[in-house]
């Protein structure tokens, strides 16, 4: 019996774990070259707080190539970014 019961312990742990494993933030991705200043190389549409590629440059608003832009925090499911000075969330 104390078996069993050490086991269900042991699976309860392992549960909780993987729970508070999923609700993590992702981790930030550090390196010295997202310090740096970039310029856009295709042409980005905001929409809200989240910016996309378009692909239609005569939709407004748009951000043409070539437009300045600084790269705050990387991760996995998102990049925060600076636009002309504006904040903006990407998917990678």
């Amino acid at each position: 019996m104390a078996k069993t019961g050490f086991a269900l312990q042991i699976a309860g742990a392992a549960i909780a774990v993987s729970a508070l494993a999923g609700c993590a933030d992702p981790i930030p991705v550090h390196h010295q070259a997202l310090e740096n200043t970039y310029y856009t190389r295709v042409t980005l549409r905001p929409d809200g707080p989240g910016l996309y590629s378009a692909a239609y440059y005569g939709l407004r608003p748009v951000y043409k190539p070539g437009t300045e832009v600084q790269v705050q925090e990387y991760t996995e499911s998102y990049v925060k970014l600076l636009v002309n000075k504006i904040p903006y969330t990407m998917d990678p």
